[in-house]
């Protein structure tokens, strides 16, 4: 049952990026290029830092994706010009975000700082997070929901086959799903209010 889990979570994750890139592509989406670049960083850190803490094959699935899905976004969003041009707060959060990473650099391989390089990773994956929330809770129409919500339903999957309920297994998927639901508020909040068509939300 948790490894058929695992795999919907897999699957949702890969699944959430086809709209999103297919919104950058047609430049119905707009990528803020400080948050995806820190993502994918931050992704690999993830990714790193899970397995050295563990994590199972079944719940290190949409870790991985966490890691290639905002690779390929950031790719496509300065290939086809779609990403926005930051500003001086994004500027700051990036700075933070890389002063985070480079910490984690140094902390994750010693077996007493694994779970400190984790938070160390949270930490910068907000600094990332942080631009892309501020700009659709004021511009909710520059994205999608889709998306989004089915990044957050994959999280809230993984929460549901955890070994165990320590930091190590606790920190990623916990917050992973605070940040989508998050960030998907504001841009399906729009559409309902609006009472937009389902066009809009994909």
């Amino acid at each position: 049952m948790e490894e058929t889990i695992g795999r919907i979570s897999g699957f949702l994750m890969v699944a959430s990026i086809i709209p999103y890139l297919f919104g950058v592509y047609t430049k119905r989406i707009v990528a803020n290029p400080i948050s995806w670049g820190i993502w994918t960083l931050v992704g690999f850190a993830f990714l790193v830092s899970s397995v050295s803490a563990g994590v199972s094959k079944d719940n290190l699935w949409p870790i991985i994706f966490g890691f290639v899905n905002p690779l390929l976004v950031s790719v496509l969003a300065l290939w086809k010009g779609t990403a926005k041009k930051p500003e001086p707060f994004d500027w700051a959060c990036a700075t933070l975000g890389v002063l985070a990473i480079t910490a984690w650099f140094f902390t994750k391989d010693e077996p007493t700082t694994v779970r400190f390089a984790m938070y160390i990773a949270v930490c910068a994956d907000v600094c990332a997070g942080i631009p892309t929330a501020r700009f659709l809770y004021g511009s909710p129409q520059m994205d999608r929901p889709l998306a989004w919500i089915l990044f957050t339903t994959a999280w809230a999957l993984a929460l549901t086959i955890l070994p165990e309920w320590t930091p190590e297994y606790v920190t990623i998927p916990l917050y992973m799903f605070t940040a989508g639901a998050v960030i998907s508020y504001p841009v399906v909040r729009y559409r309902v209010v609006n009472r937009l068509s389902w066009r809009e939300w994909f």
